[in-house]
């Protein structure tokens, strides 16, 4: 499922940028919101 996914791959994205912002889908904005860096994750 999408949720599924978007765990995933947020796990992977936070592990190894943890300063990085990231929008997803199902879970909205994650993390650092005056980052330089946005991520947005829509799985499929």
């Amino acid at each position: 499922t999408d949720k599924r996914s978007e765990t995933v791959i947020l796990d992977v994205v936070r592990k190894n940028f943890v300063d990085h912002l990231i929008l997803g889908e199902e879970g909205g904005l994650i993390g650092d919101t005056s980052s330089d860096y946005l991520w947005c994750i829509d799985p499929l």
